[in-house]
């Protein structure tokens, strides 16, 4: 073996440079594919996640809503309550006046029965 010399080693060597250059560029392309895989997958990701932040976001304002109508109800709700406990407040003092002036009525009632009674036992009537 004796190494090529001049006009001889050029071949070779080209042949081997452009072996490296195939080399590169299936390296190269294959990169290349592997990148643009990746780049699709990524970009189905992101649309994928932009919809489920805008998913997110409607639910969001939804709840946002909710909580808003039911804080106008409690505040409502919240005014109502010391009217109607003045409300029960009086109805339970009327409750209260209208039992007595019924047990006042019921005790005149008895005395008046008793008394009827009395009177009916000196009257003796005949059943004829």
């Amino acid at each position: 073996g004796k190494a090529p010399k001049g006009y001889e080693a050029l071949a070779p060597a080209t042949e081997m440079l452009n072996g490296m250059i195939k080399e590169a560029n299936t390296k190269l392309d294959a990169s290349q594919l592997q990148c643009a895989k990746f780049e699709r997958n990524q970009i189905v990701l992101m649309q994928e996640a932009t919809r489920d932040v805008a998913s997110f976001n409607g639910q969001a304002a939804a709840a946002r809503s909710q909580v808003l109508s039911s804080q106008a109800t409690i505040g409502m709700l919240n005014d109502k309550i010391p009217k109607v406990q003045g409300e029960l407040k009086d109805h339970r003092s009327n409750c209260k006046s209208e039992v007595a002036t019924l047990k006042f009525q019921i005790g005149v009632v008895k005395r008046d029965l008793g008394i009827v009674r009395k009177i009916l036992s000196l009257v003796k009537c005949d059943d004829k």
